[in-house]
């Protein structure tokens, strides 16, 4: 563990006031590398022939040229390498996030990130980092992008969507739903959770935008990117018990 900085958990722990929580891939942490060293694991463990069709066909879906619909590019390879694979596409995933213990893949943080979780702290609202990534690489992925000391708590392994409410539940200890912000680019992992328990939502919309979205995620505060959806964190972060009433933009 790195000096000074909240160990990487299996669970949350009561925030003790507001609290934002945040995804990783594709919210705090940006760039295909990831994912694309993923897809060659996946593929190095597949007879050529359907390492070709896979790559080919994972490809086209990352450029837009399918009409194929999926969460992320995590599930889209999920979705084409599983039926070959089975088990040992698990193997495939964590050879993947091995690399980022020697090689950052060009990973980024989004644009504001850094100076968001500084203005969250200094307004006393609490950020927790919740991600379904292993611990493999998590600590010198978090450094490199920056961010390792500027989180309160860190859950790797947190298996969302199921154990997502069990996990929102325990951040907020005695504190009223409307107090949580959960952030993400994943609207059944990340936001619909937190819409069903009362909290807020926000959805980062990405590459794909608001195509083949569900008309409950099209009732959420949500941007291309997480630049856009900085003046509602910061509303958030300077009254979470006024910014209730606008959580909602169909309401």
């Amino acid at each position: 563990m790195i000096p000074d900085t909240p160990p990487l958990s299996t669970s949350l722990h009561p925030a003790g006031g507001p609290v934002v929580v945040f995804d990783f891939d594709g919210t705090v942490c940006l760039g295909d590398g990831p994912v694309l060293a993923y897809a060659e694991a996946a593929c190095a463990r597949m007879q050529a022939d359907d390492a070709r069709s896979v790559r080919s066909r994972f490809e086209d879906w990352m450029a837009g040229r399918s009409s194929d619909h999926h969460a992320d590019a995590y599930v889209a390879l999920a979705a084409l390498a599983r039926p070959i694979l089975g088990a040992e596409l698990s193997e495939a995933y964590l050879d993947s996030r091995r690399r980022l213990v020697h090689d950052d893949l060009g990973v980024r943080p989004p644009e504001g990130l850094l100076d968001l979780l500084d203005e969250l702290s200094e307004a006393g609202v609490r950020r927790a980092l919740l991600t379904n990534s292993p611990a493999v690489g998590m600590d010198e992925t978090l450094v490199h992008l920056g961010v390792r000391g500027r989180f309160d708590q860190i859950v790797v392994g947190a298996k969302k969507p199921s154990r997502m409410p069990e996990h929102l539940r325990a951040v907020l200890g005695d504190e009223p739903a409307h107090h949580l912000v959960s952030i993400g680019d994943n609207w059944r992992n990340d936001v619909a959770p937190a819409v069903d328990l009362g909290a807020v939502g926000m959805l980062i919309t990405g590459a794909w935008g608001d195509s083949a979205l569900p008309p409950q995620a099209l009732a959420v505060q949500r941007g291309h990117q997480l630049s856009e959806l900085l003046p509602a964190l910061r509303r958030f972060a300077a009254d979470a018990e006024a910014f209730a009433p606008s959580r909602d933009l169909a309401r």
